[in-house]
């Protein structure tokens, strides 16, 4: 019994596969076909196609799309003609794998759509199967469009043998686009010539987005102006042809770079061929048969043509340099030939022949200018360029390079043979170019001649044998005889006293030379001085024949035969005695014997003080007493003066005379000798006084004076001892010559008038009286009160201030501009100066007559301070993040200073930007601080992505007054919103007062009937993204399902605007159109649906049926 209900079954599943094979394909079959039950064992058999059919456990698992190929998602450029092939993961029953082949509604559950499946593309016939019905093969009925994109989906409709349906929607994500292409790409004109255009029409089909003709279309032989469209679908430029061209074979062609408005590329394209021809003849060559021309040569010129020229002559149309041609002539008007001569006697190496352009093609085209190569003329005999010495002022030692440069090359030229040599020889020259010829000449030793040449003879000649002429140098000079000295002498010696020379006498002595001579440096020779050689440096005569050397004597040398000079003992010291030509002296001389008119005597007198002058005396013909080692004579130097004139070896007494009073601390005494050897003695000093002091009176003494021990200044014309009289003393008991300034003892507070002073000089002259000045000691200082204090802190700059003082006097300030200068006894009100913002801590003195000063009154520290306080920034002492519907939102101003707000007529406010209603923060705290806080509550349709202030003059004092303690108005401009120092900038807080709430809701299960235990899924959009807690209860939406309403529970979607919810359909359910039930269908269920902000979302849903709603949307049926 078993094995017949095997046998059976097999059966049953063959027949039901086979009957799904014979259905029309003009007809939709939504039959669902009943599952094959498995056996309760496993068992095998074989069905007609030999397929082994197994009966294993029940085949749960959905089929997935596993590939779809020859037509792949994102390929573009497919081809229009290709077909579509789907593979399934499983073997498929072919009663569910269904394409639209009548019509293009999106009926079947294969479908191809260009337009989102609002409408699919006919298929030519239902799917083909292979793979044992695993792959499916489309054929579209009609080709694809062109530029069009497609999109594939397989629906949840389609079901495996064994009854499962695929599990979600398939569909390719991007889908795959068909080319662009060119309708047409034409020229109207495609024989072009001279001074003609074509108009090039490309017309595509369809629009294109991002086309230039510029940057897709290469231009053969022309220019194609910009090509413009009124469709972006058929554009039209003009081509104008290149000048000058001749080309039969030329396109225009489109690349690839174009693409229409999805972005697709185009295919490229070419036009058909066009001619350009507007070439205008030319020279194909113009040459000379020859290019370097000498006497006796011609040249055949040969001028060819691109093509026949219709009016050419030569005589006319060429231009000829340095020559003469002869009519050219053609047999063919294209190659033309004729015979250039040369003119005699010419040497020239740029010439030319010129083509005009007065001659023209058979058409009448002009063409071009042309130029032959350049040719030379050198018809010319040589000559000398250059005949020329390196150097013409040649000494001993020397040598010149001589050059020869030729006008061009010589062919018979010899130096030793052809050139003629002054006072030198000159070796052979040699060339590289035989054109510049070089050689040295060597002048002769000991010759001076200042007139010489070098001479070229005629002898010579060129490469064609035409003879050179003569030619000479310019003149040089030969000296290569060296000067010699002549004589050397003592010529002359300063300070020479009777033969004698002393210390310090300059010796002067002369060398001559056979002839001019230039020095360089300090040559030296010896003289012998004694015994002891003595070295004369070169002092003068440079440019002369005579040469000037000195030396000067030194202390300790003698010489009692006169000085001499040794043989050869001028030396050059590594300097140059050289003649005008640079030649070197000969040095040689003979000696000089000893000169007794040149002796040396350098020892001078000694002299020794025997009894000096008294150095204080009033005798004014006092003596001083000396003794000398050699006699001789004596002058008085300094201001004394004497009649004794003649010394002795030996003692000797000089008596002074007639002096005046004074100190004498410069007198001397001098003694020479025959040789003028001197000697000076110093006279010791010593002073003359015969006069008294003179006092007078320099500075008196201050009156009145805090000062008990005072100071007085006199001058006194002497020095000397001080005697005091009267009422005042002093430690001071020495006065100087001058100014002298004393200090009395101290003394008590009263009036002195009775001070005297005199002076006694070391010479006991006792000056007259002088009488000090009456002067009065007062040492007691005013005492100073405050009376008033400033206020503070103030925006008054000059502020008020009140003291008293006991004294009158003088008030002086410190910290603080000064106001008035003068106290009184008793109460001073005074205004300080004008004072620029700051905080100040002044003190006042009084100072009275006698310079007593007031100890410092301090004066209370105030403040000036005239600057408005001004807003450094705004932010919120509220954290960042979300704020909902009647949060409170905590928004602080800062300012530069503390500042008071007096809101007793109003309240200070801060205007916000909150979205389409601007709304006000409040000012709630903050006095004599530099934060004030203000208040926002959130508002319903508030919100704002960062919380700011709506401009810079939103803060407003609304009535109200804020200042700072110095009564300035605070300035209330802030920076501009978002800017740095802004709420924006400072804080990240969100604003949103708006409420989610549901805007439609559907389904993203596909229209079409559902069974027992199908799934389908709804959507609930909301009107901004939603976050879902459902830790304690699930959201869900009770669905109109017949008599017992169903649930759609959530499952999915969080932090976004949409949630899906998941019904199955349960048994006895049924709905001809799915719904909820009423508008509060949606539940939270225990959970919690609201936005980033926390406002809980209102889960109002539109009327079942209405606009919004599942039945409004979709298409659903419940079986």
């Amino acid at each position: 019994m078993r094995q017949i209900i095997i046998i059976l079954s097999i059966i049953f599943s063959f027949t039901v596969s086979s009957c799904s094979g014979e259905k029309e394909e003009s007809t939709t079959d939504t039959t669902i076909p009943t599952p094959i039950e498995s056996a309760p064992y496993d068992d095998t058999s074989t069905d007609g196609d030999n397929t082994t059919i197994t009966s294993p456990t029940p085949d749960t698992t959905a089929p997935t799309v596993t590939s779809v190929s020859t037509i792949s998602d994102n390929q573009s450029r497919v081809s229009i003609t290709d077909n579509i092939t789907l593979t399934f993961s499983e073997v498929m029953n072919t009663d569910y794998v269904r394409t639209n082949t009548s019509d293009t509604n999106c009926s079947g559950t294969l479908r191809v759509s260009s337009d989102n499946f609002t409408t699919c593309i006919k298929i030519s016939s239902y799917p083909s199967s292979s793979n044992l019905n695993k792959t499916f093969t489309l054929d579209p009925y009609d080709n694809f469009s062109y530029s069009t994109t497609y999109k594939i989906r397989v629906t949840t409709g389609v079901k495996d043998k064994a009854g499962n349906a695929l599990s979600n929607q398939y569909e390719t994500p991007n889908g795959f686009t068909t080319p662009i292409t060119v309708n047409t790409f034409t020229l109207s004109d495609t024989a072009l010539k001279s001074g003609e255009n074509a108009t090039v029409t490309l017309d595509f089909s369809e629009e294109v987005a991002s086309f230039s003709s510029s940057a897709d279309i290469t231009v053969a032989n022309g220019a194609l102006a910009t090509m413009s469209s009124s469709d972006n679908k058929t554009w039209t430029g003009t081509f104008t042809p290149t000048a000058d061209t001749e080309d039969a074979s030329n396109t225009l062609s489109l690349a690839t770079s174009y693409t229409d408005t999805d972005g697709n590329l185009g295919p490229a394209q070419t036009t058909a061929n066009y001619e350009v021809e507007t070439l205008s003849p030319s020279v194909s060559s113009f040459t000379l048969s020859d290019t370097a021309l000498k006497a006796g040569e011609n040249a055949t010129v040969t001028l060819v043509f691109s093509e026949n020229v219709a009016s050419f002559s030569s005589s006319a149309d060429i231009t000829v340099a340095n020559g003469t041609l002869a009519t050219m002539s053609s047999s063919d008007n294209k190659t033309w030939t004729g015979s250039f001569t040369p003119t005699a006697d010419t040497e020239d190496a740029s010439n030319t022949l010129s083509l005009a352009t007065s001659y023209t093609d058979t058409a009448g085209n002009a063409g071009p200018a042309q130029t032959t190569a350049n040719y030379e003329v050198e018809t010319l005999s040589p000559s000398v360029s250059s005949f020329t010495l390196s150097d013409t002022a040649l000494k001993s030692g020397d040598n010149a390079t001589v050059t020869l440069v030729f006008s061009e090359n010589v062919a018979s030229f010899s130096s030793s043979a052809d050139i003629t040599v002054a006072n030198g020889t000159l070796a052979t020259m040699t060339s590289t170019d035989n054109k510049t010829w070089t050689g040295t000449f060597t002048p002769t030793t000991n010759t001076e001649d200042a007139s010489n040449t070098l001479s070229l003879a005629t002898s010579y000649t060129d490469t064609a044998g035409n003879a050179g002429p003569t030619q000479t140098t310019a003149n040089y000079e030969v000296d290569t005889l060296a000067p010699s000295v002549s004589s050397i002498e003592i010529s002359s010696a300063t300070g020479i006293q009777n033969n004698l020379l002393n210390a310090g006498d300059v010796v002067s002595v002369t060398s001559t030379f056979s002839e001019t001579v230039t020095v360089t440096g300090t040559p030296q020779l010896t003289l012998v001085v004694g015994s002891t050689d003595r070295t004369a440096t070169y002092h003068s005569g440079s440019g002369g024949t005579t040469l000037v050397f000195k030396y000067t004597i030194q202390a300790v040398e003698t010489d009692d035969d006169g000085i001499s000079i040794g043989a050869n003992i001028l030396v050059l010291n590594s300097d140059t005695i050289q003649d005008p030509a640079g030649n070197n002296a000969t040095l040689t001389h003979s000696a000089v014997s000893a000169n007794s008119s040149y002796k040396v005597d350098t020892t001078v007198p000694t002299l020794a003080e025997t009894t000096s002058v008294p150095s204080l005396t009033n005798d004014n013909s006092t003596q001083y007493i000396f003794s000398s080692s050699e006699g001789g004579t004596i002058s008085i130097g300094g201001s004394c003066s004497s009649d004794n004139s003649t010394a002795v070896a030996d003692n000797m007494t000089v008596s002074f005379a007639d002096l005046e009073d004074g100190t004498y601390s410069n007198c001397s005494i001098t003694v020479a000798d025959s040789a003028g050897n001197t000697q000076t003695i110093t006279v010791n000093s010593f002073t003359i006084d015969t006069s008294a002091p003179t006092l007078s009176q320099v500075t008196a003494v201050t009156s009145p004076t805090n000062d008990n021990t005072s100071s007085y200044t006199f001058s006194s014309t002497e020095a000397g001892s001080i005697t005091y009289g009267g009422s005042c003393s002093s430690s001071t008991t020495a006065s100087t010559t001058d100014n002298n300034t004393i200090t009395f003892n101290a003394l008590a507070d009263e009036t002195y008038s009775n001070c005297k002073i005199s002076v006694t000089d070391n010479a006991s002259n006792t000056s007259d009286n002088l009488s000090v000045n009456s002067f009065t000691i007062d040492t007691v200082k005013p005492i100073l009160a405050q009376v008033t204090p400033v206020t503070t802190p103030t925006n008054n700059t000059t502020p008020g201030y009140a003291f008293s003082s006991d004294e009158a006097g003088t008030i002086s300030y410190s910290g603080c501009s000064q106001g008035g200068t003068s106290a009184i006894n008793g109460t001073n009100s005074i205004s300080f100066g004008t004072l620029s913002e700051a905080s100040y801590s002044c003190t006042i003195i009084v100072t009275d007559s006698a310079e007593n000063a007031s100890s410092e009154l301090s004066v209370n520290t105030f403040v000036i301070d005239t600057t408005a306080p001004t807003v450094s920034s705004i932010s919120s002492s509220t954290s960042d993040g979300a704020y909902k519907l009647n949060d409170n939102i905590t928004v602080t101003v800062t300012f530069n200073e503390n500042v008071i707000v007096d809101n007793s007529s109003g309240n200070p406010r801060i205007q916000l930007e909150t979205g389409t209603n601007d709304r006000y923060a409040s000012y709630i705290s903050g006095n004599s601080t530099n934060i004030l806080s203000f208040l926002y509550t959130v508002q319903s349709g508030d919100n704002s992505s960062v919380l700011d202030y709506k401009a810079t003059d939103s803060l407003s004092a609304n009535s109200s007054n804020i200042r700072d303690n110095a009564t300035n108005n605070a300035t209330l401009t802030l920076t501009s919103p978002g800017a740095s120092g802004s709420l924006g900038a400072n804080k990240s807080i969100v604003v949103d007062g708006i409420v989610p709430t549901v805007t439609n809701v559907s389904s993203s299960t596909d229209n079409g009937s559902y069974t027992l235990n199908d799934n389908i899924t709804v959507t609930v959009t909301f009107n901004e993204n939603v976050i879902v807690d459902n830790s304690s209860g699930n959201p869900r939406i009770q669905l109109e399902t017949g008599t017992n309403d169903s649930y759609a529970n959530y499952i999915s979607g969080n932090s976004t605007s949409i949630l899906s919810f998941l019904y199955t359909v349960q048994s006895g359910d049924n709905s001809t159109d799915l719904d909820y039930t009423t508008t509060n269908s949606l539940s939270d269920n225990g959970s919690t649906i609201r936005d980033n902000a926390s406002n809980n979302a209102t889960l109002t849903l539109p009327s079942p049926g209405s606009f919004g709603s599942i039945g409004y949307s979709k298409s659903i049926v419940i079986d």
